[in-house]
């Protein structure tokens, strides 16, 4: 028994491919919808887009959902306190901006706007529902305005620089 037991994985080790895998997975999936938005606002209004993108995802998120079983509901209004935080006002406010950027602005700024979203929803919480802010939030906040200002910082530096190309042709011209 002790021979079948050495020879399987350990809890641990499973446990550990599972959180690589998923986040492998949320990378590409993400990854690629920025891509097909980015290819999408060439020729769609960036604004119909996001709408029709939205829509579509949440037919297709209660189709599955009815699908499995789940009883459909009747929209209740939320207490005033929960309304900023809800879906609906993050969604119609984050997305916008983000299918904008994508059409107007290089895609590193695109990828700062989604790492800063989460900041935005944690003030949101803190102003509008009295949600408290802990120190482990706060180092999150500081690890990720740390990580979007250096991103920003090496993208200046870069548009300073020649490119190869450039240095190439100035060399020949000499």
């Amino acid at each position: 028994m002790s021979v079948l037991q050495s020879a399987s994985p350990s809890r641990a080790t499973v446990h550990r491919l599972q959180l690589v895998l998923a986040c492998t997975e949320i990378y590409i999936i993400w990854g690629s919808t920025y891509l097909a938005i980015r290819y999408a606002v060439e020729s769609v209004p960036p604004l119909l887009m996001a709408g029709g993108r939205n829509v579509a995802a949440g037919g297709i998120l209660y189709a599955w959902l009815r699908w499995r079983g789940a009883p459909s509901r009747r929209c209740r209004s939320a207490p005033r306190s929960r309304r900023a935080t809800s879906p609906v006002p993050a969604r119609s406010s984050a997305s916008p901006p983000t299918t904008w950027l994508l059409a107007n602005a290089p895609p590193v700024w695109v990828a700062t706007y989604a790492l800063v979203n989460p900041l935005a929803a944690v003030v949101l919480g803190w102003a509008v529902a009295g949600e408290p802010v802990t120190t482990r939030g706060l180092a999150a906040a500081t690890a990720v305005v740390t990580a979007v200002a250096l991103i920003l910082s090496a993208q200046a530096g870069r548009a300073e620089r020649p490119t190869t190309a450039e240095l190439s042709s100035a060399r020949q011209t000499h």
